[in-house]
């Protein structure tokens, strides 16, 4: 049996959409390239992963958003990211892929990916 989607999970999809939408390599833009707005429904944009985070999260495709999600009366913080996109050119990692494992696996043992690529 198939669960019905709710208001939540939908919300929760969107977020997750939106944060692909932002950060220095957008996946979804608008075609007038003008910026995106700051809300998406009773959700509002609080913080940028760029603004937080050295430059090697961004060398390596990682890019998060924080939002402040209003719900009945109350708000809960939702961070949506994106991570790891394993792109290849005929079964070769591409640049995109080898720049994810220097500089952005290596921080998960500790090690600062401030190389520059």
């Amino acid at each position: 049996m198939t669960e019905t989607p709710t208001d939540k999970n939908v919300m929760l999809a969107l977020l997750s959409l939106d944060a692909y939408s932002r950060g220095d390599i957008p996946q979804v833009t608008r075609k007038d390239g003008s910026a995106l707005p700051n809300r998406i429904g009773n959700a509002e944009v609080a913080e940028l992963s760029r603004n937080v985070l050295p430059a090697t999260a961004a060398i390596s495709g990682f890019s998060a958003t924080a939002y402040h999600w209003t719900v009945g009366g109350s708000t809960e913080t939702v961070i949506a990211y994106r991570g790891t996109d394993f792109i290849t050119n005929d079964g070769w990692p591409s640049i995109e892929t080898l720049k994810d494992i220097i500089a952005g696996w290596s921080s998960s043992f500790g090690i600062a990916g401030g190389g520059a690529l």
